[in-house]
């Protein structure tokens, strides 16, 4: 698969994962229970279930390995300095579905301007 489609799949992806994840985020705050919507609330929902918790607990440590993947790959292929904390904030404040194929895409990109002789992954 070349670059180009591999671009275009992660951002697809980054798109659905924007769109899916936040459908369900305003369907939660839309919610006409007149319960609890802060942000406290919403971590308790989390893990209101052992389902949930799992799946939770999922996201959670797949998210500390796509964080330190992007901060270790951003150094080695000399991406700008700040862009991995605007990948920490994107995954926290919006989704890490949305943030990790982000990153794959602007890294997919940062490999292909690099000379052919640069380290590049496989």
């Amino acid at each position: 698969m070349n670059t180009t489609i591999r671009q275009a799949i992660y951002l697809v992806l980054s798109a659905l994962g924007v769109g899916l994840t936040w459908w369900q985020n305003i369907a939660w705050m839309m919610d006409g229970d007149g319960g609890d919507k802060s942000f406290g609330a919403f971590w308790l929902d989390a893990f209101a279930t052992h389902a949930s918790a799992s799946i939770t607990l999922d996201v959670l440590v797949v998210t500390t390995v796509g964080l330190v993947l992007v901060f270790a790959e951003s150094r080695r292929l000399g991406m700008h300095p700040w862009w991995p904390v605007v990948y920490l904030v994107l995954s926290s404040g919006i989704a890490v579905a949305f943030m990790f194929p982000l990153f794959l895409f602007f890294r997919e990109r940062r490999m292909a301007a690099l000379p052919s002789d640069a380290p590049r992954a496989t």
